[in-house]
């Protein structure tokens, strides 16, 4: 029967800008062969409880709980931060994690959520939620577009420097994934070297993660959301207003000057979704960074709803700009 170790520190209270390298080597004893039914190496488990501790990552979520080994050291992590939420999912999870949860201690069972979904409705119910993440570890199917749909999305809830564990790079679904997607983000980073040293002419060999020991690549995002030439959307959120009449972009103060082209949309859904209303309208700001303001003004769009019928309101802002360098936002866009 398997059976959950007591909760007691393992880095305990760390010093400032303690090296990662230095972390990981202290928590491996206690992850030599525990947890029992993760599949991931010593190392792999080591480094992983040491990037949540390390940056005091609050909301975690894992794609592919299988027996919940791994899953048990995200929650041991989070429970050494003393706070933070973590949420697991895995549509072919029949019951194995259940009989997991009940052996562990009641802290990390009221900060474990578990979804038996596909990662695609996992992440609509976390936008639903408006749940921002801070650390994702990628470990779900291991097919080139299902891995690569996994990393876009946790990137997209990602907020500013959290990072991304894409588990068994030494396949060549998440390795590619990991590729493609750095290659089309590059405000982005490895914490490390394997995609830069990659050599197309060796497809199968040299470094395949980004921390030795591991089959791990990891990615942090930018510290600030990052607007260049290709067109970009956040995705649709909901909103309350039906009348919007100004694009919020929390823009902070920066040398990039240049041209932001934008379209906006806002949508009513009403009567369950039977009756759609939509308005849009499409325009580009003058930006100089170095007096930014909080909200520009655009053409109104409204959907109002019929008396007495359900509805729902969703806007979506896309973005595009040029200018002499890229420009950088302190958070999402939206319309007020």
């Amino acid at each position: 029967m398997l059976t959950c170790r007591p909760l007691v520190p393992i880095l305990g209270d760390l010093p400032p800008d303690v090296p990662l390298k230095e972390l990981v080597a202290n928590a491996i004893p206690a992850f030599l062969d525990y947890p029992e039914r993760s599949f991931i190496s010593a190392t792999s488990r080591a480094l992983l409880f040491s990037l949540i501790r390390k940056h005091r990552f609050h909301n975690v979520a894992e794609i592919g709980t299988f027996f919940g080994g791994t899953t048990e050291v995200l929650a041991r992590a989070l429970w050494e931060n003393r706070s933070g939420n973590l949420f697991t999912v895995d549509p072919y999870n029949d019951g194995r994690f259940a009989k997991t949860l009940e052996t562990w201690p009641q802290w990390m069972r009221q900060h474990t959520e578990f979804h038996p979904l596909y990662s695609m409705a996992f992440f609509g119910l976390l936008t639903l939620r408006k749940v921002a993440l801070d650390f994702v570890l990628v470990d779900g199917n291991h097919d080139f577009e299902y891995a690569l749909f996994d990393l876009q999305m946790a990137a997209r809830m990602m907020r500013p420097g959290g990072i991304i564990a894409m588990d068994n790079c030494d396949q060549t679904g998440p390795f590619s994934a990991a590729q493609t997607f750095i290659a089309r983000n590059p405000g982005w980073r490895e914490l490390g070297s394997a995609l830069g040293t990659s050599n197309p002419s060796d497809p199968f060999g040299g470094i395949r993660s980004s921390y030795r020991e591991t089959t791990l690549i990891l990615l942090q995002s930018p510290t600030s959301i990052m607007v260049d030439e290709a067109p970009r959307s956040w995705g649709q959120q909901d909103t309350r207003l039906t009348t919007v009449r100004a694009l919020s972009l929390g823009v902070p103060t920066q040398s990039a000057l240049g041209s932001l082209s934008y379209r906006c949309h806002l949508r009513l859904f009403a009567d369950g979704a039977r009756g759609s209303l939509e308005k849009r309208c499409v325009g580009s700001l003058l930006i100089d960074g170095a007096h930014p303001k909080a909200s520009y003004p655009i053409e109104p769009l409204t959907c109002e709803p019929l008396p007495g019928v359900q509805f729902r309101n969703l806007i979506e802002v896309e973005l595009s700009w040029r200018g002499n360098q890229p420009l950088l936002l302190s958070e999402q866009p939206t319309l007020t």
